[in-house]
């Protein structure tokens, strides 16, 4: 008796038929049969008997499916808490991403650096500039990509570096037109315009107030929210306009849900890379540099055993 023979038998329970098994295990109808002939006589006892023109189990045979049953539901379980053991044999990364970017960061690094550390895990969580600083000196992250901020408001303990700048526009719904081209809009046109915004002092909230604050004005605040995608939701209900990177923006414009312009003169949010400042092993330095490596270079040519520019010397001085 093996698992093949108590799924066969489970099956052919719940389809009251031989051929109907056969089909939902995709096998021939014979092999069916002949794999509950052969278990029927390891057991003693017949678990079904034709009926009409279907099948019925026996009293017998729906306390052998029943414990047949668990125990597959038992494996089934096993076999989820194996993958899940195997998994916790691997070294783990933990990213913090900025809210909106997934797009644009993770196809630069996720792929190269799996590739080249197939052992490594990486997961991924999206938050606010202010939280994805806060998981970052909490530990509950290992790297950011975040909002590039002044060296001088860079939290203590953190090290940073740029690594791309990203071009803004004005998001409205399709159906809320901005004057001018249809292509670019000057933020003067529309500073009367409510917006939709960030509350918090840094990240897109403070990217948004400095914008307003180069042309003399204030923005007209429609409604607050404290992360693109439900910026996005919002704007798409026509409720005000929201300033945030293109490509952002970039699939909702695709499907026609959302519309972008260009921001004119051009303006662009720079976006760096942060870790902490204290040494970690050697191995986790590579992992580390990988991403960092990846994140500037595009062709993601980074090397595994390389010291990346931004490995921490333990010597260094931490702010």
């Amino acid at each position: 008796m093996d698992l093949r023979h108590l799924r066969y038998a489970s099956v052919v329970a719940k389809e009251r038929s031989f051929t109907r098994a056969a089909q939902r295990l995709d096998v021939a109808q014979s092999a069916v049969s002949d794999q509950i002939a052969k278990l029927e006589g390891e057991l003693g006892f017949a678990l079904f008997v034709r009926a009409g023109r279907g099948i019925e189990v026996t009293d017998l045979g729906r306390t052998f499916i029943a414990d047949a049953e668990r125990i597959l539901a038992e494996v089934q379980s096993l076999t989820g808490r194996v993958e899940r053991l195997k998994s916790l044999r691997k070294e783990t990364v933990r990213i913090g991403l900025g809210s909106g970017t997934a797009a644009v960061f993770v196809s630069r690094f996720l792929r190269r650096v799996s590739s080249l550390f197939p052992e490594l895990h990486i997961d991924i969580l999206t938050a606010s500039t202010k939280t994805v600083f806060d998981d970052l000196i909490g530990g509950r992250v290992d790297l950011a990509i975040a909002i590039q901020v002044p060296e001088e408001r860079v939290p203590t303990g953190l090290w940073s570096s740029p690594i791309l700048a990203l071009d803004l526009a004005v998001v409205t719904a399709p159906e809320r037109p901005l004057p001018g081209d249809g292509i670019g809009v000057e933020l003067a046109a529309i500073a009367g315009e409510p917006i939709v915004m960030y509350e918090l002092p840094v990240g897109y909230g403070e990217i948004v107030q400095s914008l307003y604050a180069d042309i003399g004005r204030f923005p007209v605040t429609a409604m607050l929210a404290d992360n693109i995608e439900t910026i996005k939701a919002i704007v798409a209900q026509g409720v005000g306009i929201a300033i945030m990177p293109a490509v952002s923006a970039a699939q909702e414009v695709r499907l026609g849900t959302l519309r972008a312009y260009a921001l004119v003169p051009p303006r662009q949010v720079t976006y760096a890379f942060y870790r902490r400042r204290a040494p970690v092993s050697e191995r986790r330095e590579r992992y580390f540099g990988a991403v960092y490596d990846a994140l500037r270079n595009e062709s993601g040519e980074c090397r595994p055993g390389a010291r990346s520019e931004n490995a921490i010397d333990s010597s260094a001085p931490v702010r």
